[in-house]
């Protein structure tokens, strides 16, 4: 029998290892070891009453919605992403999709040619690589400011070339808590202003900054640039998938053409919960637990000297730098998860080995009690 082949692109694109990993612990734990999990972007309370309730009222809803998203919540999400800021979106620039990931996918699928290159600021979360190969593009991975984390962008002008479709970031950062400056998003601008060149910002973690308010890439360049946002993070939707993405007209049209012959709409009690969720800030209970932790695993962390860090602006993981003791951090997860019962992410996962992040978006005691264990084999080495 003739062999089956697959697509050629599949040896680039391995599983997301920090889903692979957060797998690893659980069927760990389900097996009755006792393992502390602190790899998942996923905070660990309940969705809004709000959001419960409007899911619970549109159970019935099982016909198809438009592609795009019911009209009335594409009403709200542009009012949402207009506010206070020098463009203005219509309902017709908005697409609701399935959480911010399928939007990000979509965007590639969008906007790239085979070949065309998108510059990736690293460390970075895992799937924009993938994601990019996937759609047949090339990632060129350029460095964050080493000790900021801030955008690098005389690094990244040196990268722009007739190739280069698109530059995708998020803000606050995902690994390592940063947000990037006013400065450097203001440059970002001028280097690609007039050119093919879109401007993907990834701002799922936007809501859980820790200051009032951060510095945005719409307020320096306008037309270029693509919104993708969702309420995974912001109000602990993650199960849910609800994401949307903001865009200049032609683009918006294009995302909904391909995803009437992919996914179609994002569920109708998805949508709703996003309804509920578009209405409302970030529950002010989820700051306060996340500051609180992010306190705890400050003050604990400082207890072992070879150990660098920032704290982090937004999100909730801390990016530790362990290069002082080892670069192999893979190693030294995979160790601490067997032999500790407590799982990571190790850099590698973020193209920076000689990092773990640490995610706070657990409860207050696994949080302390993953920190102690990991303070603990830290003082084996």
């Amino acid at each position: 029998m003739r062999r089956l082949t697959f697509n050629r692109k599949l040896p680039l694109v391995k599983e997301s290892q920090t889903l692979a990993l957060s797998r690893q612990a659980n069927t760990l734990a389900s097996q009755g070891v006792d393992v502390i999990n602190l790899t998942a972007g996923e905070l660990d309370f309940k969705p809004p009453r709000a959001a419960q309730r409007a899911v619970v009222r549109s159970l019935n809803n099982n016909k198809y919605t438009p592609v795009a998203g019911e009209y009335d919540l594409r009403v709200l999400l542009a009012r949402a992403e207009s506010k206070n800021r020098p463009v203005q979106f219509s309902p017709e620039q908005v697409v609701v999709t399935a959480g911010a990931k399928q939007a990000l996918a979509v965007c590639f699928q969008t906007i790239l040619n085979n070949g065309d290159e998108v510059i990736i600021p690293i460390p970075s979360w895992a799937s924009y690589e993938s994601q990019v190969l996937l759609a047949g593009g090339k990632p060129v991975f350029v460095p964050l400011k080493k000790g900021t984390f801030d955008l690098d962008v005389a690094a990244i002008r040196k990268k722009l070339n007739k190739r280069t479709r698109a530059i995708v970031f998020n803000s606050p950062h995902n690994p390592t808590g940063a947000i990037f400056s006013a400065t450097a998003l203001k440059a970002l601008a001028k280097a690609v202003r007039g050119k093919d060149i879109w401007i993907i910002t990834d701002d799922i973690y936007r809501a859980l900054a820790f200051a009032r308010s951060i510095p945005h890439i719409l307020r320096y360049i306008q037309e270029q640039v693509i919104v993708v946002n969702g309420f995974s993070k912001s109000h602990a939707l993650t199960g849910w998938r609800i994401g949307y993405i903001a865009a200049p007209l032609p683009c918006a049209l294009a995302i909904v053409a391909i995803m009437s012959h992919t996914s179609g709409n994002t569920s109708a009690l998805s949508q709703a919960a996003g309804h509920q969720a578009v209405q409302s800030s970030t529950p002010v209970s989820y700051m306060r637990a996340l500051a609180r932790r992010k306190s705890i695993v400050a003050a604990l962390l400082m207890q072992d000297q070879r150990l660098s860090f920032q704290e982090p602006r937004g999100g909730f993981y801390f990016f530790i730098d362990l290069s002082a003791i080892t670069r192999d951090t893979a190693s030294l997860c995979a160790t601490l998860l067997h032999e500790r019962g407590l799982a990571l992410v190790p850099g590698e996962a973020f193209h920076a080995p000689g990092y773990v992040r640490l995610s706070y978006a657990a409860s207050d005691h696994d949080v302390r009690e993953g920190v102690w264990r990991f303070l603990k084999y830290m003082q084996t080495l």
